[in-house]
């Protein structure tokens, strides 16, 4: 039973529930297509944008997810990685 859009409040509050601060990327970083790509994870030969993120420490240990989505109650765990590139990298 899908409901609709989900709030990006929502799913913040929901994660905020369980002690995990999870935010999405900016809007530039949403709009550069290298830093789209190394945020994508291919699942079940479905692409995923994982721009929901939360971090150990500021600028190392992310941990990059899609929200539920479609009815499908599962977060997909797309990338791991110590701080991905942002507009203007090299």
């Amino acid at each position: 039973d899908d409901c609709g859009p989900i709030s990006e409040k929502l799913i913040a509050d929901r994660f905020a529930t369980r002690g995990v601060n999870i935010s999405t990327e900016a809007a530039e970083v949403r709009k550069d297509e290298m830093c789209r790509r190394s945020r994508t994870a291919t699942v079940g030969g479905q692409d995923y944008y994982c721009e929901w993120h939360t971090k150990f420490e500021r600028h190392k240990d992310r941990i990059h997810i899609h929200p539920p989505a479609g009815g499908d109650p599962r977060v997909i765990v797309g990338v791991f990685h110590r701080h991905l590139r942002l507009p203007g990298d090299p």
